[in-house]
Protein backbone atom coordinates (compact mmCIF):
# COMPACT_ATOMS: atom_id res chain seq x y z
CA UNK A 1 0.00 0.00 0.00
CA UNK A 2 1.44 3.28 -0.89
CA UNK A 3 2.06 5.75 2.00
CA UNK A 4 1.20 8.93 -0.05
CA UNK A 5 4.12 10.54 1.78
CA UNK A 6 2.61 9.24 5.23
CA UNK A 7 4.47 9.42 8.42
CA UNK A 8 6.00 6.04 9.15
CA UNK A 9 4.57 3.69 12.07
CA UNK A 10 5.76 3.41 15.48
CA UNK A 11 8.30 0.36 15.40
CA UNK A 12 6.97 -3.03 15.59
CA UNK A 13 8.27 -3.93 19.21
CA UNK A 14 6.32 -1.13 20.28
CA UNK A 15 3.19 -1.99 18.03
CA UNK A 16 3.05 -5.14 19.67
CA UNK A 17 2.62 -4.60 23.05
CA UNK A 18 -0.57 -2.78 22.16
CA UNK A 19 -3.06 -5.58 23.66
CA UNK A 20 -5.66 -5.42 20.92
CA UNK A 21 -8.69 -7.33 19.48
CA UNK A 22 -7.64 -10.85 17.74
CA UNK A 23 -9.53 -10.78 14.35
CA UNK A 24 -9.59 -12.13 11.44
CA UNK A 25 -9.94 -9.87 8.00
CA UNK A 26 -13.41 -9.99 8.41
CA UNK A 27 -14.21 -10.00 4.44
CA UNK A 28 -17.90 -8.95 4.24
CA UNK A 29 -19.58 -8.55 0.42
CA UNK A 30 -22.69 -6.99 -0.35
CA UNK A 31 -25.03 -6.81 -3.58
CA UNK A 32 -25.60 -3.40 -5.19
CA UNK A 33 -26.99 -1.84 -8.28
CA UNK A 34 -23.53 -0.96 -9.61
CA UNK A 35 -21.97 -4.49 -8.75
CA UNK A 36 -21.01 -6.10 -5.84
CA UNK A 37 -18.73 -4.00 -3.12
CA UNK A 38 -15.92 -5.74 -0.72
CA UNK A 39 -14.98 -4.28 2.71
CA UNK A 40 -12.06 -5.79 4.31
CA UNK A 41 -9.94 -5.09 7.42
CA UNK A 42 -6.10 -3.90 7.59
CA UNK A 43 -4.71 -6.09 10.48
CA UNK A 44 -1.90 -4.42 12.93
CA UNK A 45 1.03 -6.55 11.69
CA UNK A 46 0.41 -5.19 8.37
CA UNK A 47 -0.17 -1.30 8.90
CA UNK A 48 3.03 0.86 8.21
CA UNK A 49 2.33 4.39 9.06
CA UNK A 50 -0.42 6.66 8.25
CA UNK A 51 -0.85 9.82 5.82
CA UNK A 52 -3.64 11.83 5.14
CA UNK A 53 -6.29 9.52 3.97
CA UNK A 54 -5.68 7.26 6.52
CA UNK A 55 -3.37 4.24 7.54
CA UNK A 56 -1.10 2.99 5.09
CA UNK A 57 0.62 -0.60 4.98
CA UNK A 58 -0.17 -4.06 2.94
CA UNK A 59 -1.26 -4.48 -1.01
CA UNK A 60 -4.11 -6.51 -1.16
CA UNK A 61 -5.25 -9.20 -4.09
CA UNK A 62 -9.09 -9.79 -4.93
CA UNK A 63 -10.09 -13.23 -6.12
CA UNK A 64 -13.52 -13.83 -7.48
CA UNK A 65 -14.59 -18.00 -7.78
CA UNK A 66 -10.26 -18.90 -7.01
CA UNK A 67 -9.32 -15.94 -10.09
CA UNK A 68 -7.38 -12.54 -9.65
CA UNK A 69 -9.36 -9.66 -10.42
CA UNK A 70 -7.41 -7.09 -8.45
CA UNK A 71 -5.09 -5.17 -6.88
CA UNK A 72 -5.79 -3.02 -4.45
CA UNK A 73 -3.38 -0.82 -2.83
CA UNK A 74 -4.17 2.30 -0.88
CA UNK A 75 -7.56 0.65 0.81
CA UNK A 76 -9.06 -1.87 2.13
CA UNK A 77 -12.65 -1.80 -0.22
CA UNK A 78 -13.57 -3.16 -3.46
CA UNK A 79 -16.06 -2.58 -5.85
CA UNK A 80 -16.73 -5.70 -8.71
CA UNK A 81 -18.80 -4.49 -11.27
CA UNK A 82 -18.54 -7.91 -12.92
CA UNK A 83 -19.63 -9.95 -9.86
CA UNK A 84 -22.75 -11.39 -8.95
CA UNK A 85 -24.87 -13.19 -5.87
CA UNK A 86 -23.55 -16.00 -6.83
CA UNK A 87 -19.83 -14.95 -6.63
CA UNK A 88 -16.98 -16.19 -4.09
CA UNK A 89 -14.47 -13.48 -3.28
CA UNK A 90 -11.51 -13.92 -0.98
CA UNK A 91 -8.67 -11.53 -0.46
CA UNK A 92 -5.02 -12.09 0.71
CA UNK A 93 -2.55 -9.24 1.83
CA UNK A 94 0.38 -8.88 -0.11
CA UNK A 95 3.76 -7.79 1.69
CA UNK A 96 7.09 -7.73 0.34
CA UNK A 97 5.47 -9.14 -3.65
CA UNK A 98 4.06 -12.06 -1.85
CA UNK A 99 0.69 -13.09 -0.78
CA UNK A 100 0.96 -13.70 3.04
CA UNK A 101 -2.41 -14.51 3.71
CA UNK A 102 -5.74 -15.98 2.74
CA UNK A 103 -8.76 -14.88 3.77
CA UNK A 104 -11.87 -17.32 3.94
CA UNK A 105 -13.79 -17.72 1.24
CA UNK A 106 -17.78 -15.53 1.26
CA UNK A 107 -20.74 -15.24 -0.80
CA UNK A 108 -22.27 -11.46 -1.31
CA UNK A 109 -25.01 -10.51 0.73
CA UNK A 110 -28.48 -10.51 -0.71
CA UNK A 111 -28.82 -6.89 -0.53
CA UNK A 112 -26.46 -3.24 0.64
CA UNK A 113 -27.07 -5.07 4.29
CA UNK A 114 -26.47 -8.22 6.27
CA UNK A 115 -29.60 -9.16 8.12
CA UNK A 116 -29.27 -10.19 12.07
CA UNK A 117 -32.46 -12.39 13.10
CA UNK A 118 -33.28 -11.56 16.55
CA UNK A 119 -35.54 -13.34 19.25
CA UNK A 120 -38.04 -10.61 20.76
CA UNK A 121 -38.43 -11.14 24.28
CA UNK A 122 -42.01 -11.48 25.79
CA UNK A 123 -43.67 -7.89 27.26
CA UNK A 124 -45.30 -7.64 30.27
CA UNK A 125 -47.22 -5.45 32.92
CA UNK A 126 -45.95 -3.07 35.67
CA UNK A 127 -46.97 -2.96 39.30
CA UNK A 128 -48.95 0.56 37.91
CA UNK A 129 -51.05 -1.94 35.87
CA UNK A 130 -49.66 -0.58 32.50
CA UNK A 131 -48.54 -3.21 29.51
CA UNK A 132 -45.57 -2.78 27.63
CA UNK A 133 -43.65 -4.83 24.54
CA UNK A 134 -40.18 -4.60 23.49
CA UNK A 135 -37.87 -3.42 20.56
CA UNK A 136 -34.54 -3.36 19.80
CA UNK A 137 -32.18 -0.48 21.18
CA UNK A 138 -28.10 -0.25 21.43
CA UNK A 139 -26.13 -2.75 19.58
CA UNK A 140 -21.94 -3.35 20.25
CA UNK A 141 -19.56 -6.34 18.99
CA UNK A 142 -17.24 -8.51 20.26
CA UNK A 143 -15.68 -11.56 19.11
CA UNK A 144 -16.72 -13.37 22.36
CA UNK A 145 -15.31 -17.12 21.49
CA UNK A 146 -11.87 -16.83 19.53
CA UNK A 147 -12.64 -17.47 16.34
CA UNK A 148 -11.62 -13.83 15.06
CA UNK A 149 -15.08 -12.62 14.11
CA UNK A 150 -17.72 -10.62 15.71
CA UNK A 151 -20.53 -11.43 17.74
CA UNK A 152 -23.11 -9.19 18.44
CA UNK A 153 -24.74 -7.86 21.66
CA UNK A 154 -27.93 -6.20 21.21
CA UNK A 155 -29.65 -4.20 24.33
CA UNK A 156 -33.67 -4.77 24.38
CA UNK A 157 -35.70 -1.89 25.82
CA UNK A 158 -39.06 -1.96 26.71
CA UNK A 159 -42.05 0.53 25.06
CA UNK A 160 -42.44 2.33 28.43
CA UNK A 161 -38.48 3.56 28.80
CA UNK A 162 -37.69 6.64 30.37
CA UNK A 163 -35.97 9.72 30.17
CA UNK A 164 -34.12 10.43 33.78
CA UNK A 165 -36.38 12.92 33.81
CA UNK A 166 -39.74 11.56 33.71
CA UNK A 167 -41.76 9.67 36.02
CA UNK A 168 -42.94 5.79 35.56
CA UNK A 169 -42.41 2.44 35.99
CA UNK A 170 -40.36 0.53 33.10
CA UNK A 171 -39.88 -3.10 31.98
CA UNK A 172 -36.96 -4.25 32.65
CA UNK A 173 -34.25 -4.27 30.17
CA UNK A 174 -32.13 -7.47 28.20
CA UNK A 175 -29.13 -8.32 26.80
CA UNK A 176 -28.30 -10.53 24.48
CA UNK A 177 -25.42 -12.61 22.93
CA UNK A 178 -26.12 -13.46 19.04
CA UNK A 179 -24.34 -15.06 16.54
CA UNK A 180 -24.43 -13.80 13.05
CA UNK A 181 -26.71 -16.35 11.65
CA UNK A 182 -29.08 -15.40 14.33
CA UNK A 183 -28.41 -18.12 17.17
CA UNK A 184 -28.84 -16.75 20.79
CA UNK A 185 -26.21 -17.61 23.32
CA UNK A 186 -27.68 -16.28 26.07
CA UNK A 187 -29.50 -13.54 27.54
CA UNK A 188 -28.69 -11.24 30.41
CA UNK A 189 -32.22 -10.21 32.38
CA UNK A 190 -31.19 -6.72 34.00
CA UNK A 191 -34.33 -7.23 36.73
CA UNK A 192 -36.53 -5.00 38.22
CA UNK A 193 -33.96 -2.70 39.69
CA UNK A 194 -32.20 -0.92 36.55
CA UNK A 195 -34.74 1.28 35.24
CA UNK A 196 -34.88 1.00 31.34
CA UNK A 197 -34.12 4.54 29.45
CA UNK A 198 -31.11 5.98 27.28
CA UNK A 199 -29.37 6.78 30.45
CA UNK A 200 -29.28 3.99 32.33
CA UNK A 201 -27.51 1.26 30.81
CA UNK A 202 -24.06 1.63 28.89
CA UNK A 203 -22.81 -1.71 28.11
CA UNK A 204 -18.84 -2.32 27.37
CA UNK A 205 -18.13 -4.91 24.68
CA UNK A 206 -14.12 -5.85 24.60
CA UNK A 207 -11.17 -8.52 25.02
CA UNK A 208 -10.10 -6.69 28.75
CA UNK A 209 -7.52 -9.44 29.64
CA UNK A 210 -6.11 -9.98 26.45
CA UNK A 211 -7.06 -13.80 26.06
CA UNK A 212 -8.50 -13.57 22.66
CA UNK A 213 -12.53 -13.33 23.96
CA UNK A 214 -14.23 -10.64 24.17
CA UNK A 215 -16.06 -9.82 28.11
CA UNK A 216 -19.35 -7.88 28.95
CA UNK A 217 -18.87 -5.42 31.45
CA UNK A 218 -22.49 -3.02 32.50
CA UNK A 219 -23.83 -2.10 35.97
CA UNK A 220 -26.34 -4.98 37.48
CA UNK A 221 -28.45 -5.20 40.83
CA UNK A 222 -29.60 -7.72 42.76
CA UNK A 223 -32.33 -9.69 40.13
CA UNK A 224 -29.98 -9.90 37.51
CA UNK A 225 -29.36 -13.22 36.29
CA UNK A 226 -28.22 -15.15 32.71
CA UNK A 227 -30.31 -17.37 30.48
CA UNK A 228 -28.33 -19.99 28.49
CA UNK A 229 -30.00 -21.29 25.91
CA UNK A 230 -29.22 -24.48 24.02
CA UNK A 231 -28.94 -25.80 20.26
CA UNK A 232 -32.59 -25.97 20.21
CA UNK A 233 -33.01 -22.28 21.54
CA UNK A 234 -34.54 -23.87 24.77
CA UNK A 235 -33.31 -22.50 28.06
CA UNK A 236 -30.72 -24.63 28.88
CA UNK A 237 -30.15 -22.72 32.72
CA UNK A 238 -30.07 -19.73 34.37
CA UNK A 239 -28.14 -17.76 37.59
CA UNK A 240 -28.53 -15.04 39.08
CA UNK A 241 -25.43 -12.89 39.89
CA UNK A 242 -23.59 -13.25 43.09
CA UNK A 243 -24.17 -11.03 45.79
CA UNK A 244 -21.39 -8.71 47.48
CA UNK A 245 -21.15 -10.80 51.33
CA UNK A 246 -22.32 -8.10 53.25
CA UNK A 247 -25.36 -7.34 50.89
CA UNK A 248 -26.77 -10.78 51.65
CA UNK A 249 -25.59 -10.62 54.97
CA UNK A 250 -27.69 -6.98 55.72
CA UNK A 251 -30.74 -8.72 53.95
CA UNK A 252 -30.91 -8.08 50.62
CA UNK A 253 -31.74 -10.42 48.20
CA UNK A 254 -32.18 -11.43 44.55
CA UNK A 255 -36.08 -11.17 45.47
CA UNK A 256 -35.96 -7.36 46.36
CA UNK A 257 -37.75 -4.68 43.88
CA UNK A 258 -36.31 -0.75 44.72
CA UNK A 259 -38.76 0.75 42.66
CA UNK A 260 -40.19 3.03 44.48
CA UNK A 261 -44.18 3.83 44.42
CA UNK A 262 -45.49 7.60 45.09
CA UNK A 263 -45.87 6.36 48.64
CA UNK A 264 -42.75 4.81 49.09
CA UNK A 265 -40.82 8.45 47.51
CA UNK A 266 -42.84 10.16 50.78
CA UNK A 267 -41.66 8.33 53.49
CA UNK A 268 -38.43 8.22 52.01
CA UNK A 269 -38.50 12.39 51.79
CA UNK A 270 -39.82 12.12 55.82
CA UNK A 271 -36.90 10.40 56.64
CA UNK A 272 -34.49 12.14 55.09
CA UNK A 273 -36.59 15.55 57.22
CA UNK A 274 -35.63 13.72 59.88
CA UNK A 275 -32.40 13.05 59.82
CA UNK A 276 -31.59 16.38 58.20
CA UNK A 277 -29.47 17.30 61.37
CA UNK A 278 -27.10 14.90 60.74
CA UNK A 279 -26.85 15.27 56.76
CA UNK A 280 -22.56 15.67 56.05
CA UNK A 281 -23.01 18.87 54.44
CA UNK A 282 -25.46 20.44 56.93
CA UNK A 283 -22.99 19.23 59.70
CA UNK A 284 -20.06 20.74 58.07
CA UNK A 285 -21.68 24.10 57.82
CA UNK A 286 -22.51 24.25 53.73
CA UNK A 287 -25.99 23.45 53.95
CA UNK A 288 -28.88 25.85 55.96
CA UNK A 289 -29.18 23.82 59.38
CA UNK A 290 -33.16 23.99 58.85
CA UNK A 291 -35.78 23.19 56.28
CA UNK A 292 -37.48 26.19 56.34
CA UNK A 293 -34.50 28.15 55.69
CA UNK A 294 -33.68 25.79 52.67
CA UNK A 295 -37.77 26.86 51.38
CA UNK A 296 -37.64 30.37 52.29
CA UNK A 297 -39.69 30.40 55.38
CA UNK A 298 -39.84 31.40 58.96
CA UNK A 299 -38.39 28.64 61.48
CA UNK A 300 -40.89 26.60 63.06
CA UNK A 301 -39.56 23.33 64.36
CA UNK A 302 -37.29 21.62 66.58
CA UNK A 303 -34.40 19.58 65.23
CA UNK A 304 -34.13 16.67 65.32
CA UNK A 305 -37.49 16.84 63.98
CA UNK A 306 -40.73 14.16 65.25
CA UNK A 307 -42.00 12.46 62.50
CA UNK A 308 -45.27 14.91 62.48
CA UNK A 309 -42.89 18.13 61.86
CA UNK A 310 -41.05 15.88 59.49
CA UNK A 311 -44.49 14.77 58.07
CA UNK A 312 -45.43 19.11 57.54
CA UNK A 313 -42.48 19.96 56.08
CA UNK A 314 -42.43 17.09 53.73
CA UNK A 315 -46.26 18.17 52.88
CA UNK A 316 -44.85 22.15 52.52
CA UNK A 317 -42.29 20.07 49.99
CA UNK A 318 -44.63 18.91 47.99
CA UNK A 319 -47.54 21.25 47.68
CA UNK A 320 -46.35 24.37 47.86
CA UNK A 321 -42.14 24.79 47.78
CA UNK A 322 -42.01 22.06 45.15
CA UNK A 323 -44.63 23.59 42.72
CA UNK A 324 -43.30 27.40 43.18
CA UNK A 325 -40.64 26.59 42.11
CA UNK A 326 -42.39 24.85 38.63
CA UNK A 327 -45.29 23.92 37.21
CA UNK A 328 -43.81 20.16 36.16
CA UNK A 329 -43.00 19.72 39.96
CA UNK A 330 -45.46 17.17 41.08
CA UNK A 331 -43.86 15.11 43.25
CA UNK A 332 -46.71 13.34 44.45
CA UNK A 333 -46.81 11.50 41.32
CA UNK A 334 -43.49 10.37 41.65
CA UNK A 335 -43.21 6.36 40.88
CA UNK A 336 -40.98 4.18 39.50
CA UNK A 337 -37.35 5.14 40.03
CA UNK A 338 -34.73 3.14 42.08
CA UNK A 339 -33.11 5.41 44.19
CA UNK A 340 -31.95 2.98 46.58
CA UNK A 341 -30.39 -0.86 47.32
CA UNK A 342 -27.02 -2.21 46.23
CA UNK A 343 -25.55 -1.32 42.93
CA UNK A 344 -23.15 -3.91 40.94
CA UNK A 345 -20.90 -4.08 37.96
CA UNK A 346 -20.69 -7.10 37.07
CA UNK A 347 -17.87 -9.07 34.34
CA UNK A 348 -19.66 -11.51 32.20
CA UNK A 349 -18.07 -14.48 30.09
CA UNK A 350 -18.82 -13.26 26.76
CA UNK A 351 -18.74 -16.59 25.05
CA UNK A 352 -21.40 -18.03 27.74
CA UNK A 353 -22.92 -14.93 29.69
CA UNK A 354 -20.89 -16.64 32.73
CA UNK A 355 -20.74 -14.28 36.04
CA UNK A 356 -16.79 -14.14 35.95
CA UNK A 357 -16.70 -11.04 38.77
CA UNK A 358 -19.00 -8.64 40.41
CA UNK A 359 -17.66 -5.70 42.81
CA UNK A 360 -19.33 -2.44 43.86
CA UNK A 361 -20.07 -0.32 41.26
CA UNK A 362 -18.14 2.66 40.99
CA UNK A 363 -18.84 6.01 41.05
CA UNK A 364 -21.75 5.29 43.49
CA UNK A 365 -24.92 6.59 44.08
CA UNK A 366 -24.70 8.25 47.41
CA UNK A 367 -27.67 9.80 47.89
CA UNK A 368 -31.47 10.21 45.37
CA UNK A 369 -29.58 13.18 43.90
CA UNK A 370 -29.62 15.60 46.48
CA UNK A 371 -25.73 15.84 46.45
CA UNK A 372 -26.08 15.67 42.45
CA UNK A 373 -28.02 18.73 42.00
CA UNK A 374 -31.29 17.38 41.52
CA UNK A 375 -33.41 19.19 43.42
CA UNK A 376 -31.40 22.56 43.46
CA UNK A 377 -32.77 23.95 39.87
CA UNK A 378 -36.03 24.95 39.28
CA UNK A 379 -37.47 21.48 38.37
CA UNK A 380 -36.77 19.44 41.12
CA UNK A 381 -36.23 16.03 39.72
CA UNK A 382 -34.83 13.20 42.18
CA UNK A 383 -32.76 10.34 40.37
CA UNK A 384 -32.12 12.39 37.27
CA UNK A 385 -28.48 13.54 36.85
CA UNK A 386 -27.36 11.06 39.66
CA UNK A 387 -28.64 8.48 37.30
CA UNK A 388 -26.90 9.60 34.24
CA UNK A 389 -24.20 7.03 32.83
CA UNK A 390 -21.76 7.25 30.31
CA UNK A 391 -19.31 4.27 29.64
CA UNK A 392 -16.53 3.86 27.69
CA UNK A 393 -12.68 2.11 26.86
CA UNK A 394 -9.46 4.18 26.25
CA UNK A 395 -5.62 2.96 26.64
CA UNK A 396 -4.88 4.95 29.88
CA UNK A 397 -1.46 3.69 30.03
CA UNK A 398 -1.42 3.42 26.01
CA UNK A 399 -0.76 -0.90 25.66
CA UNK A 400 -4.03 -1.43 28.13
CA UNK A 401 -7.97 -1.45 28.42
CA UNK A 402 -9.06 0.24 30.38
CA UNK A 403 -12.84 0.25 31.66
CA UNK A 404 -14.37 3.46 32.19
CA UNK A 405 -17.73 4.35 33.74
CA UNK A 406 -18.93 8.03 34.51
CA UNK A 407 -22.00 8.79 36.75
CA UNK A 408 -23.35 12.43 36.54
CA UNK A 409 -24.08 15.25 34.54
CA UNK A 410 -24.00 19.28 35.35
CA UNK A 411 -23.77 19.54 39.45
CA UNK A 412 -21.36 16.26 39.94
CA UNK A 413 -19.70 14.30 37.80
CA UNK A 414 -17.08 11.25 38.50
CA UNK A 415 -15.39 8.51 36.66
CA UNK A 416 -14.27 5.15 37.46
CA UNK A 417 -11.57 3.69 35.32
CA UNK A 418 -10.65 -0.33 36.08
CA UNK A 419 -8.62 -3.30 34.44
CA UNK A 420 -10.30 -6.83 34.30
CA UNK A 421 -7.57 -9.38 34.48
CA UNK A 422 -8.11 -13.14 33.89
CA UNK A 423 -5.19 -14.53 36.03
CA UNK A 424 -5.00 -18.50 35.04
CA UNK A 425 -6.14 -20.64 32.64
CA UNK A 426 -9.62 -21.14 34.83
CA UNK A 427 -10.65 -18.00 33.86
CA UNK A 428 -10.41 -16.52 37.51
CA UNK A 429 -10.44 -12.91 36.98
CA UNK A 430 -9.88 -9.84 39.18
CA UNK A 431 -11.41 -6.58 38.35
CA UNK A 432 -9.64 -3.83 39.44
CA UNK A 433 -11.06 -0.12 39.84
CA UNK A 434 -8.61 2.04 41.57
CA UNK A 435 -9.31 5.39 40.62
CA UNK A 436 -12.26 7.79 40.27
CA UNK A 437 -12.30 10.99 38.25
CA UNK A 438 -14.01 13.90 36.25
CA UNK A 439 -13.55 12.62 32.43
CA UNK A 440 -14.96 10.68 29.44
CA UNK A 441 -12.21 9.23 26.34
CA UNK A 442 -10.85 11.41 24.29
CA UNK A 443 -8.40 10.28 21.28
CA UNK A 444 -4.69 9.86 21.80
CA UNK A 445 -3.51 13.28 20.40
CA UNK A 446 0.08 13.92 20.36
CA UNK A 447 1.69 10.84 19.11
CA UNK A 448 3.03 8.91 22.33
CA UNK A 449 0.20 6.54 22.54
CA UNK A 450 -1.90 7.25 25.59
CA UNK A 451 -5.36 7.75 25.60
CA UNK A 452 -7.00 11.01 27.28
CA UNK A 453 -10.60 11.59 28.88
CA UNK A 454 -12.56 14.00 28.25
CA UNK A 455 -16.21 14.90 29.47
CA UNK A 456 -18.79 17.16 27.83
CA UNK A 457 -17.65 20.97 26.61
CA UNK A 458 -14.37 20.16 28.54
CA UNK A 459 -11.43 20.33 26.69
CA UNK A 460 -8.97 17.67 26.00
CA UNK A 461 -7.49 15.92 29.48
CA UNK A 462 -5.27 12.44 29.60
CA UNK A 463 -4.32 10.63 32.43
CA UNK A 464 -1.14 8.52 32.25
CA UNK A 465 -0.59 6.05 34.31
CA UNK A 466 2.57 5.37 36.01
CA UNK A 467 4.45 8.81 36.56
CA UNK A 468 5.16 12.78 35.19
CA UNK A 469 2.77 15.21 36.48
CA UNK A 470 -0.37 15.62 35.19
CA UNK A 471 -1.25 17.86 32.57
CA UNK A 472 -3.83 19.77 31.13
CA UNK A 473 -4.07 19.92 27.40
CA UNK A 474 -4.29 23.82 26.02
CA UNK A 475 -4.99 23.85 22.04
CA UNK A 476 -1.13 24.73 22.27
CA UNK A 477 0.10 22.13 24.14
CA UNK A 478 0.72 24.22 27.09
CA UNK A 479 1.30 22.80 30.72
CA UNK A 480 -0.80 24.89 32.89
CA UNK A 481 -1.80 22.27 35.92
CA UNK A 482 -4.49 20.35 37.56
CA UNK A 483 -8.34 20.87 38.57
CA UNK A 484 -8.81 19.22 42.01
CA UNK A 485 -12.12 19.17 42.10
CA UNK A 486 -15.56 21.56 41.63
CA UNK A 487 -18.02 21.84 44.42
CA UNK A 488 -21.69 22.67 43.04
CA UNK A 489 -24.36 23.77 45.28
CA UNK A 490 -27.00 20.56 45.66
CA UNK A 491 -28.98 20.36 47.99
CA UNK A 492 -32.12 22.65 47.86
CA UNK A 493 -30.81 25.71 46.73
CA UNK A 494 -33.40 27.76 44.76
CA UNK A 495 -32.69 28.07 41.08
CA UNK A 496 -29.31 27.36 41.65
CA UNK A 497 -26.94 28.15 38.96
CA UNK A 498 -23.42 28.84 38.07
CA UNK A 499 -22.07 31.62 35.60
CA UNK A 500 -18.83 30.19 36.39
CA UNK A 501 -19.25 27.34 33.49
CA UNK A 502 -16.80 24.59 32.68
CA UNK A 503 -15.39 26.45 29.62
CA UNK A 504 -14.80 29.61 31.85
CA UNK A 505 -13.07 27.76 34.17
CA UNK A 506 -11.04 26.37 31.50
CA UNK A 507 -9.87 29.80 30.01
CA UNK A 508 -9.31 30.99 33.36
CA UNK A 509 -7.04 27.91 34.04
CA UNK A 510 -5.64 28.27 30.30
CA UNK A 511 -4.46 31.82 31.11
CA UNK A 512 -2.61 30.80 34.63
CA UNK A 513 -5.05 32.56 36.88
CA UNK A 514 -6.21 30.60 39.90
CA UNK A 515 -10.62 30.64 39.45
CA UNK A 516 -12.95 32.37 41.41
CA UNK A 517 -15.24 31.60 43.98
CA UNK A 518 -18.40 32.59 42.97
CA UNK A 519 -21.14 31.08 45.45
CA UNK A 520 -22.06 28.34 43.19
CA UNK A 521 -19.01 26.66 41.86
CA UNK A 522 -15.14 26.53 43.28
CA UNK A 523 -11.80 24.91 41.85
CA UNK A 524 -8.85 24.05 42.94
CA UNK A 525 -6.09 23.83 40.64
CA UNK A 526 -3.22 21.59 41.56
CA UNK A 527 0.10 19.93 40.23
CA UNK A 528 0.87 16.30 41.40
CA UNK A 529 2.17 13.37 40.42
CA UNK A 530 -0.19 10.12 39.99
CA UNK A 531 0.91 6.81 42.04
CA UNK A 532 0.77 3.87 39.35
CA UNK A 533 -2.69 5.35 38.22
CA UNK A 534 -4.11 5.22 41.55
CA UNK A 535 -5.68 9.18 41.90
CA UNK A 536 -7.71 7.68 44.72
CA UNK A 537 -4.52 7.25 46.53
CA UNK A 538 -3.02 10.24 45.91
CA UNK A 539 -6.09 13.16 46.12
CA UNK A 540 -8.19 12.94 49.03
CA UNK A 541 -12.34 13.31 47.78
CA UNK A 542 -11.35 11.76 44.33
CA UNK A 543 -14.07 10.36 44.09
CA UNK A 544 -16.63 13.47 43.77
CA UNK A 545 -18.41 12.65 46.63
CA UNK A 546 -16.80 13.93 49.63
CA UNK A 547 -17.61 17.17 51.24
CA UNK A 548 -20.49 17.73 48.46
CA UNK A 549 -18.04 18.15 45.97
CA UNK A 550 -17.78 17.22 42.14
CA UNK A 551 -14.73 15.52 41.30
CA UNK A 552 -12.70 17.09 38.29
CA UNK A 553 -9.44 15.35 37.69
CA UNK A 554 -7.55 16.12 34.79
CA UNK A 555 -4.27 14.82 33.59
CA UNK A 556 -1.27 14.74 30.31
CA UNK A 557 -2.64 14.44 26.69
CA UNK A 558 -0.50 13.04 24.68
CA UNK A 559 -0.87 11.55 21.42
CA UNK A 560 -2.07 10.41 18.16
CA UNK A 561 -4.30 7.08 18.48
CA UNK A 562 -2.62 3.43 18.46
CA UNK A 563 -3.83 1.78 14.88
CA UNK A 564 -7.61 1.32 15.42
CA UNK A 565 -6.64 -2.04 13.22
CA UNK A 566 -6.85 -6.19 14.44
CA UNK A 567 -4.49 -7.80 15.50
Amino acid sequence: MHSFHGQTARNDSSRAAVQLEKLDRGLVAAATAEGVFLSWRLLRHEATGYSERGLTGADFHVYRDGRRIAAVRDSTNYLDRGGTRNSTYEVRAVIGGRETDRSRGIKPWDGVYGELPLRKPAGGVTPAGEAYEYSANDMSAGDVDGDGQYEFIVKWDPSNSKDVSHSGYTGPVYIDCYRLDGTLLYRVDLGPNIRAGAHYTQFLVYDFDGDGKAELLFKTAPGTRTIRYDAKGRIASEAYITMLPEDAAAGFSHRDDYRMSSSDYYEHVVRLFMSWHAHEEVVAGRWPASLEECFGIERRYAYPLAREDAERLADHFFDVYAPSRSSRNNLRAFEGFVLQGPEYLTVFKGETGEELETIRYKPGRHDDGLLWGDYAWNRIEPGNRVDRFLAGVAYLDGRKPYAIFARGYYTRSAVAAGRHRCRHASHSARLSVPAESFCQRSPDRLGQGVDGLRYGKTRTYLFQKGGGNHRRLRRQGQYVGTVRRIVGTGGFKRGARSEHHAADLQDELSEGRRPRYDGDREAEVMEGRPQDGRLADHYRDASGLGGGRAGLHFGLSSGRGRFPVAV
